[in-house]
């Protein structure tokens, strides 16, 4: 409902096509399940990958969408299990409180897509450390052990619980060897071989402080990208970021501190559990305003700076959800009046944010040329492949097992993709074969992935190159497994300007059977001319 189309014409969303089902293509099921992405663990959109690969081209969106709907629904209800009475003992207000995590809040990024379905599996997995240790007490073991694996799943798919981390070893510390701490065993045991994936990628420079001071960025961030949004909409929270920014952060501040502290002294016996509340809504805005490739901040005390990304707030968003929940349960007259006192409260930013814009219908076009990419794998033969994928300019790309555009023949350069500061085009003023070839400038080159390599068999692989005189100009061919393995080159060398040389070297497939061809030129104000790259293997 709230995504037209999510269902009736599914579609690719970003990383669910170009990482999630490329890599279950291309590096099969064992490797793909245990690659990181952007620096961690992806398990559920892994396995969601695993299980919709093997299905026509056509069908695989819609079994991602599904899996990405049926978690999320399940993750947003999960508040409403009787399990959570203790947090909130008015079942009407559960049910609304969950009508708001899966209908409110601006979810552009995360509706109907598995990429982003991690977001809300953080609500489950906060969730089950939420059950009480009396009911873990009275838990079957078989039933306790499904909920730590379940736990276990979700700190593999769930980044942001790493928050999580001084929580869990808590409650170890609290709880000693009990039956109840099975579930915090199981999501600590995820989220450390989370911690160490992280550290351990490359890439990963740790946290900075923002502009300014980190406090005055997570103020403005939960003011502005959390609470503002949920009660009135990301366009009335807009506008006051542009033109009320200080008056509204003062009130803010005042009504904050104010609501605070008269949650201090009416929780008298729940104060812990109000601590870990107001921790998790910090927490997982920090997170949001250091994450890699942000360092410019998504706001500070001068204003927001970046609007977009909202799934990075959807936690807070949430946890505002709750504290506002069991603020009207304490204050309200009765458990009926609460929910509707809650519905009304939250009204402004549901029906503002509600629907969300429907994706562009890129795949009913180019699944077809994907059962023919798959085809041309079993039978042997098969060039690489280039398709548009939403959001607009993002492209899932699919190397064959022999090189495509070899000759540089095409309307442009796919697939080949270009690296360094190198200025890369097709020309017709000088070829080898054919009437063009790949012409570079400045240092750099560009590059082509093969697949479907037969382990350990060794290949050939050649090109032509000539460089236009008058200012000397060098080249290579470098070839490594993709990874950096198996690494071997020709060059660099300087390349004649009055004929075509020709560069060659011997890779030795590995394991992956996969191969990376790098076109490598450096020349400061000369051109280099590539073309007719062939494959062969040698006996």
């Amino acid at each position: 409902m709230r995504r037209p189309g999510t269902l009736t014409s599914p579609q690719f969303w970003a990383e669910d096509s170009i990482v999630f089902y490329h890599d279950q293509l291309i590096l099969g099921w064992f490797h793909a399940l245990l690659t990181p992405h952007a620096g961690y663990m992806c398990s559920m959109a892994r396995l969601i990958a695993l299980v919709s690969s093997g299905l026509p081209a056509a069908l695989v969106p819609v079994a991602f969408n599904s899996a990405a709907l049926a978690l999320a629904c399940l993750s947003c209800t999960f508040l409403f299990l009787p399990w959570y009475r203790h947090l909130i003992e008015s079942q009407a207000l559960r049910a609304v409180l969950c009508v708001l995590f899966a209908a409110g809040f601006v979810v552009d990024e995360m509706v109907g897509n598995v990429t982003n379905v991690q977001w809300y599996l953080a609500l489950p997995g906060i969730l089950l450390l939420a059950r009480s240790p009396q009911d873990d007490e009275t838990c079957g073991i078989p039933k306790l052990l499904g909920f730590a694996a379940g736990a276990f799943i979700i700190g593999l798919s769930s980044p942001v619980l790493i928050i999580l981390l001084p929580i869990c070893a808590g409650m170890l510390a609290r709880r000693g060897l009990r039956r109840c701490v099975m579930i915090p065993c199981g999501l600590l045991l995820a989220l450390s071989i989370q911690t160490v994936v992280m550290l351990s990628s490359p890439g990963i420079g740790g946290i900075w402080p923002i502009e300014r001071t980190v406090l005055g960025d997570i103020t403005v961030c939960i003011l502005y990208r959390s609470v503002l949004p949920a009660l009135a909409g990301q366009g009335r929270s807009q506008f006051l970021a542009n033109n009320f920014l200080d008056a509204s952060v003062v009130v803010f501040l005042i009504v904050a501190v104010l609501w605070t502290v008269w949650f201090w002294r009416a929780e008298k016996a729940h104060r812990l559990r109000l601590t870990i509340t107001l921790y998790l809504a910090i927490a997982s805005v920090a997170i949001a305003i250091v994450v890699r490739g942000k360092p410019a901040g998504f706001a500070s005390l001068s204003g927001v700076k970046i609007w977009g990304a909202e799934r990075f707030f959807y936690l807070a968003s949430c946890v505002f959800g709750y504290l506002a929940a069991r603020w009207l349960s304490r204050i309200a007259p009765n458990r009926g009046g609460a929910a509707i006192l809650f519905s009304i409260l939250f009204m402004g930013g549901v029906v503002a944010d509600f629907r969300v814009p429907r994706l562009f219908d890129y795949w009913s076009q180019d699944a077809p040329a994907v059962d023919t990419w798959r085809r041309g794998m079993h039978g042997g033969r098969a060039e690489g492949i280039e398709l548009p994928v939403n959001p607009p300019g993002w492209k899932l790309r699919l190397p064959g097992n022999v090189p495509a555009n070899a000759g540089f023949e095409g309307a442009n350069l796919s697939p080949w993709g270009a690296f360094g500061s190198a200025t890369a085009g097709l020309s017709s003023a000088l070829s080898y074969e054919g009437k063009q070839a790949l012409e570079l400038a400045n240092a750099g080159g560009v590059f082509q992935d093969i697949v479907g390599l037969r382990e350990g068999a060794l290949y050939r692989i050649s090109a032509r190159v000539r460089s236009a005189c008058g200012s000397p100009s060098f080249g290579s061919i470098w070839l490594h497994d993709t990874f950096g393995g198996n690494a071997v080159t020709d060059g660099p060398r300087q390349v004649s300007c009055d004929r075509w040389d020709e560069f060659a070297a011997d890779f030795r497939a590995g394991s992956r059977g996969m191969l990376r061809i790098h076109l490598v030129g450096v020349t400061e104000r000369g051109r280099l001319f590539w073309d007719d790259v062939r494959m062969v293997q040698r006996q």
